[in-house]
């Protein structure tokens, strides 16, 4: 009931912004930026709002498309830009510059993120700042460890191939 009471809400204010009415809310705005079912050509308009939470939700929604996502890293603020880290359609291209972002918690976020293509956490496991490089390092070494089977399937296999041979 109460999803049912949301949904008619953002219905509601997509019939608004579609017809012009562009004043509404900060709550609304909000609603409209977080909500995956906002028509595409609402997202783009919300992702040049001038306010920065609703910058922040558009790049956190998971609908948003990559053309906008690629803009939103582009963003002054650095908290949007965190959270086009953060969203998991961000292309691997637009990962790859935000590695060399100017604010650390930005390259943080890259270092940590699983998106992130392997040579985009080497390049950060030479960062100037000792987090970021930690961080990176950390990534690196759980995405390549190979696990080795324990021993017993190891003797396992050795016997299954000598019975195949005899």
């Amino acid at each position: 009931r109460e999803e049912g009471a949301l949904m008619s809400k953002v219905t509601t204010l997509m019939s608004k912004v579609r017809s012009g009415n562009l004043r509404m809310k900060l709550d609304d705005r909000l609603a409209l930026a977080a909500d995956p079912n906002t028509a595409l050509e609402i997202l783009e308009s919300l992702a040049r709002a001038p306010n920065i939470l609703v910058r922040q939700s558009v790049a956190l929604n998971s609908s948003t498309t990559t053309e906008i996502l690629k803009r939103l890293a582009d963003d002054p603020d650095p908290t949007v830009r965190l959270n086009v880290v953060q969203n998991p359609h961000t292309p691997p291209g637009t990962l790859e510059q935000l590695a060399d972002d100017p604010d650390a918690f930005v390259r943080l976020t890259v270092a940590i993120s699983p998106n992130a293509p392997l040579n985009t956490i080497r390049f950060l496991t030479a960062d100037r700042d000792g987090s970021v490089r930690g961080a990176a390092s950390a990534n690196l070494a759980a995405r390549t460890t190979v696990v080795s089977p324990p021993p017993f399937i190891a003797v396992f296999e050795r016997n299954k191939r000598k019975v195949q041979l005899e």
